[in-house]
């Protein structure tokens, strides 16, 4: 099990392993990347490496989802971006308002393949990235086999959170703990990346908080944050509070899609922090791109005062819990009027 956050690099670090594997030329630390093994694996195409990753039924695909009717998506997805995360992978799909998950066909057929005899005489591999997207009953179907798997199979789980994984499936693993990269590093390795700076790569890396999906977003990017101007407009409205100005921006927010609700809430708190420090005058711990500080000079003059002691850490609770009825299906209108007038009431605090 390579187990670490969004953006760790853990899924990269699985592909890596898996070429290792199978390499014909290997090394004492890496493979070669020339053999055909190595290709076969680089363009995720060889026989004996069967990807899993959570999907949905969509308009296509009706019924009884399984990760094989959407594995040119993956491809695709992945060659381009080896950091992608469940929000890249929830877009590409498509499915709007959908949870994606890893079902009891997909065990099933999981089972089924690895039953199979090798094609080519090595080993026979499943890469389970997001495991905590299993259900309960694919969780299960899959425990025996895990406990004790066939000669030649090898499981490679890919989680970025362990805490729904059932304990019966963690106490069968190996477990590695991929941390975070460094800023040097991430500042290394986006230089590497044609057209970005060291200027950019330094803001980048920065900023993305030791994620390198985005990080990488940031580098290829000369706008700010959509969350960032997001953000600003629903503090505007709250602390106002201009109601139709609110509800209109509620209306767009409820509209976009849950994963992009989560993405945001969890940039709302980010940003919360922020301003707090910002209050207190500790600039040397907050990081503001350009685009962003540009975006609205005033916002960046005026808010942070509105952020203290006082209230942060009530704001920042009220936008948690708003994200966990998200996350358990509530109604996004609902969540996000209840909690944007129980934020304008705490915006409205003096110290």
């Amino acid at each position: 099990m390579f187990s670490g956050a969004e953006g760790s690099g853990n899924l990269a670090i699985a592909r890596a392993f898996v070429q290792y594997l199978f390499c014909k030329e290997r090394s004492e630390t890496d493979s070669c990347g020339q053999c055909s093994n190595c290709i076969k694996i680089g363009k995720l195409s060889h026989p004996d490496v069967h990807w899993v990753y959570p999907v949905a039924n969509t308009a296509e695909v009706k019924s009884k989802a399984k990760s094989d009717d959407f594995a040119s998506n993956w491809r695709n997805l992945l060659t381009h971006n080896p950091f992608l995360t469940y929000t890249d992978w929830v877009e590409e799909l498509e499915i709007e308002n959908k949870q994606a998950q890893i079902g009891v066909e997909e065990s099933g057929e999981i089972l089924r393949k690895l039953s199979l005899k090798a094609y080519e005489g090595g080993f026979r591999v499943a890469v389970i990235w997001l495991p905590e997207k299993m259900n309960i009953s694919a969780s299960n179907k899959l425990l025996k086999v895990l406990e004790e798997p066939p000669e030649g199979v090898v499981f490679i789980l890919v989680p970025e959170s362990t805490d729904a994984i059932l304990p019966t499936i963690l106490s069968r693993v190996q477990f590695v703990k991929i941390s975070a990269p460094s800023n040097d590093e991430m500042v290394n390795y986006l230089l590497f990346m044609p057209g970005i700076s060291h200027e950019k790569a330094l803001e980048s890396a920065t900023l993305a908080d030791g994620n390198l999906n985005k990080a990488l977003k940031l580098a290829n990017s000369e706008e700010a944050d959509p969350h960032y101007a997001t953000f600003m407009a629903w503090m505007r409205g709250c602390y106002a509070p201009n109601v139709p100005e609110l509800l209109a921006w509620i209306e767009i927010m409820a509209k976009s899609g849950r994963e992009n609700q989560k993405t945001f809430l969890t940039y709302s708190i980010e940003a919360t922090r922020k301003f707090l420090l910002m209050n207190f005058r500790i600039n040397d711990l907050v990081m503001l791109s350009n685009a962003e500080q540009s975006l609205d000079p005033k916002f960046i003059n005026f808010f942070p005062s509105k952020i203290h002691g006082g209230n942060c850490m009530r704001i920042v609770e009220l936008i948690s819990d708003a994200q966990y009825h998200i996350e358990r299906n509530g109604n996004a209108k609902i969540v996000l009027i209840d909690t944007s007038l129980k934020i304008s009431e705490q915006l409205k605090m003096t110290v």
